[in-house]
């Protein structure tokens, strides 16, 4: 807990559990995050096309950066996760 009395990230068992978990099995740290909702069925209306935007790619390449970044102080390194909810909320029919 935080001199506050909240939780924080790195007080949280659920952020932290599995961190330690796999820092002690020299493992690969899985980070996940939220983002990157899959592309509106609706091209007409909502987007150029399925491929990824300059702004994904831009996106994805820093976190690729990030992961290497990360070997550099721990071996296993990290490994990103992308977690979408994109099937319910992008928009297609």
């Amino acid at each position: 807990m935080s001199e506050e009395g909240k939780t924080t990230a790195s007080t949280n068992p659920l952020f932290m559990d599995p961190i330690e978990h796999a820092v002690k099995a020299q493992k690969p740290v899985a980070l996940r995050l939220p983002a990157f909702p899959f592309k509106s069925g609706a091209y007409a209306d909502k987007v150029i096309s399925a491929l990824p935007d300059k702004a994904e790619e831009l996106a994805l390449a820093t976190l690729h950066a990030i992961t290497e970044d990360i070997k550099l102080v721990y071996p296993p390194g990290a490994i990103v996760v992308v977690v979408t909810d994109g099937v319910v909320g992008n928009g297609s029919k």
